[in-house]
């Protein structure tokens, strides 16, 4: 009865931990690597053929970073959502247990490793882009221009940006119903 008791502590804890270590990580700027790839900019006029493939080499490599980040979570988040939902068939508490743990695990698996650094290397590239957009004189501002856009519209970022973390406490609330289902 005291395993029975306890589990909801647990997974409320490791909602806590990786809820945690998402918004702390996500909130860190890596200013030193930021300052490395300044000093790695070509400047546009002394040689416009390399600024120009850097600048596209390092947008292909967002979408790059993007899609496969979208296939990833398409599949391990459908497989966190289906184990979730396969607990129905089983009647008893410690069958139940190892699925709901193994879909938490899969969902955090994909939110730590492949949304969160996703975003993290992609602000760094979308600030070099930002950079490179600085020192051309055509005034290329679309980085920049979504950039400030963001920055504008304060009051909905915090959500959207973190809209996977809801999904996370979603994912502990039904868990944490599903085991509390009478057998």
């Amino acid at each position: 009865m005291s395993l029975i008791c306890s589990v909801p502590y647990v997974i409320v804890i490791f909602g806590i931990l990786v809820s945690s270590y998402y918004i702390y990580e996500d909130r860190i700027e890596d200013s030193e690597a930021c300052k490395k790839k300044e000093q790695q900019i070509p400047k546009y006029k002394d040689n416009e053929a390399l600024f120009k493939f850097q600048y596209e080499y390092i947008g292909e490599g967002i979408r790059s970073r993007d899609s496969i980040s979208i296939v990833a979570g398409t599949v391990l988040i459908t497989a966190s959502l289906l184990l979730l939902g396969s607990c129905a068939q089983f009647p008893d508490f410690i069958s139940k247990l190892p699925i709901v743990f193994a879909s938490l695990a899969i969902y955090s698996l994909w939110l730590i490793g492949f949304n969160l650094t996703t975003k993290k290397v992609n602000a760094l590239d979308y600030s070099r882009l930002r950079k490179m957009e600085k020192e051309t004189d055509y005034n290329i501002n679309i980085h920049t221009y979504r950039l400030g856009k963001v920055k504008d519209e304060n009051w909905w970022k915090h959500l959207r940006r973190k809209i996977w973390v809801w999904l996370l406490w979603v994912l502990i609330i039904v868990s944490i119903a599903i085991l509390s289902v009478p057998t």
